[in-house]
């Protein structure tokens, strides 16, 4: 098991090595516990979670969520009830999704293939086996132009995008090991190249004067460095199509799974972006569109980067771990959960929030 994972084996040694103050880490400690007892007590009776008898990407995010935590011991029952409803979804082709409903395939297998890794990656082998194949043979080819090597949700084979592609590549890296039984030469090839492909995607995302130019964006230096949505769109408005902090983080955070070293050209620019636009209170360029998601993106990029402190402006020092404890400590509603009052992307619902909290937050207490 890589590194970055066994850090992320909680335990209670953990709160004594995060380099963030004790009070806070007892906080951060009964936080997280509430957080998961609002998250079980949200499961539905088939063992998924979301509305109408559950929703397979929602309860992939929570199961993974609960797999991660510290006290995941105590939640086996609910957790291997999630994982045997997620089982359900398994697809002749690789796939995890409802196919009745024909929505999000990418999406919900990437997430799907995390879950099952943290549940029992030996007992779902099989199927984590053949989602990576699924996922590596939905990445766009040379005849779709500035999309090829992006994952987009599958259910518009026209347009890839740098959320979907992320999500693609944490759940290829997560699984890793994994794919090392049982697989071809012929597959080990592909999921080479498709990396190889990701990475051209992930870099034609980034704003750069070569890149705006090319697709005819109204080129800002301030842009410099940032990640957009996808080659030629942003979830920003404006002719610059400005880079936002949710996509600058997922861009870091490929390019850091793809093997690129934090003293690369490309991580050091998109860290002088962050270094311009460096705060927790929203998601900069949406404000508070997508917040939740920046955060849990952010902790997640950081740490695998290795970075602990983050460089701001006027030479200040962010110590980034404490910084989402606090936040995050500073939103908590009394029953546990977190929530959005801007409803883009769902982020009023409050199952997926409070995992995307939570996952925050192993990601910020857990220590190299």
């Amino acid at each position: 098991m890589k590194k970055l994972l066994l850090s992320l084996l909680l335990s209670v040694s953990l709160f004594a090595q995060s380099g963030i103050d004790n009070s806070l880490k007892y906080e951060v400690k009964a936080s997280m516990k509430k957080g998961e007892n609002f998250l079980l007590a949200q499961q539905n009776e088939n063992g998924s979670w979301g509305l109408y008898g559950g929703v397979p990407a929602y309860s992939a995010l929570s199961i993974t969520t609960l797999a991660m935590s510290p006290s995941r011991d105590q939640y086996k029952e609910q957790i291997d009830k999630g994982a045997k409803y997620l089982s359900q979804f398994l697809n002749p082709d690789g796939s995890i999704h409802d196919r009745s409903e024909h929505a999000y395939p990418n999406y919900t297998t990437s997430l799907s293939l995390m879950a099952f890794y943290f549940v029992d990656s030996k007992k779902y082998g099989d199927a984590i086996r053949k989602g990576r194949r699924f996922l590596v043979k939905s990445q766009f080819g040379p005849e779709t132009g500035i999309e090829e090597g992006g994952i987009g949700y599958g259910s518009n084979m026209t347009k890839s995008d740098l959320s979907n592609t992320q999500y693609a590549l944490e759940a290829l890296y997560i699984t890793e090991s994994v794919d090392q039984e049982g697989v071809s030469p012929e597959d080990v090839k592909a999921t080479r190249e498709a990396w190889a492909k990701a990475l051209e995607f992930v870099e034609r995302c980034q704003s750069s004067k070569e890149n705006d130019e090319e697709l005819n964006i109204e080129w800002k230096e301030r842009n410099y460095g940032g990640f957009r949505y996808s080659p030629d769109r942003s979830k920003t408005e404006g002719p610059d199509m400005a880079p936002y902090a949710g996509m600058t983080y997922a861009g870091v955070k490929s390019m850091i799974y793809a093997k690129v070293s934090k003293d690369d050209p490309r991580i050091k620019a998109a860290m002088e972006w962050v270094k311009r636009n460096y705060t927790l209170d929203e998601n900069p360029g949406l404000k508070l569109q997508g917040h939740f998601y920046y955060i849990h993106t952010f902790a997640k990029a950081l740490h695998a980067a290795e970075i602990e402190v983050v460089e701001g402006e006027n030479n200040a020092k962010h110590h980034w771990r404490t910084d989402v404890c606090k936040k995050l400590l500073s939103m908590q509603a009394e029953e546990g959960s977190w929530s959005n009052p801007e409803k883009r992307w769902q982020e009023n619902n409050r199952q997926l929030v409070t995992a995307y909290a939570l996952m925050s937050l192993y990601y910020a207490m857990a220590h190299q």
